[in-house]
């Protein structure tokens, strides 16, 4: 009976160990938002079918990102990232050439070895009045790229015109990533 006794109070203590150990865990979890801008260039582009407003290639360094905002931690901390905002400027403003040109606009993401992803996208869209900046929703409220960020990873942002754009224009995408970080 004592031994019984015994075994349950050392279970009970373990489990209560490794339960408390979990929550430390949880609680030394960090949340950062790390922005990333990339300048590209947005050439001539017919009216009608989707075509590719830009492509480019990123690479993280993802141990400086956190040990830039966790010096005691790695990316092996690395929980998860996950695309919050992305957001498209065009430097050389021009009343012929800016947003009002496109019907849609929509991003994927692609690495090697790994699936292209739609990331952004908006549709429908025709604003009033000359636009030159542009924030397109993330594609599900905010989709997971760990996997993707630790390797190159590529972007095509593509398009649907209603009228031509006779570029080139210089433009900006400025995408903003959540890191969860933690032990």
């Amino acid at each position: 009976m004592r031994k019984n006794l015994l075994l349950t109070s050392v279970f009970g203590l373990l489990l209560f160990t490794f339960s408390a150990c979990d929550k430390v865990k949880d609680a030394l979890e960090k949340d950062v938002n790390i922005p990333t801008t990339v300048n590209f260039t947005i050439n001539q582009l017919g009216v009608g079918a989707a075509e590719t407003i830009g492509e480019f290639e990123v690479k993280y360094n993802l141990d400086s990102a956190v040990k830039a905002n966790a010096p005691s931690l790695s990316a092996d901390n690395v929980k998860s990232i996950k695309l919050k905002s992305f957001k498209i400027e065009l430097i050389d403003e021009n009343a012929d050439n800016n947003f009002q040109a496109f019907k849609s606009i929509y991003a994927s993401v692609s690495a090697q070895g790994l699936d292209t992803r739609e990331v952004i996208r908006i549709s429908d869209f025709n604003p009033a009045n000359p636009t030159y900046s542009l924030t397109i929703p993330v594609t599900g409220g905010g989709i997971e790229l760990k996997d993707y960020l630790s390797k190159k990873i590529k972007y095509s942002i593509k398009g649907e015109t209603r009228k031509t754009f006779t570029g080139p224009i210089r433009a900006r995408a400025k995408a903003e990533y959540e890191f969860t970080i933690g032990l």
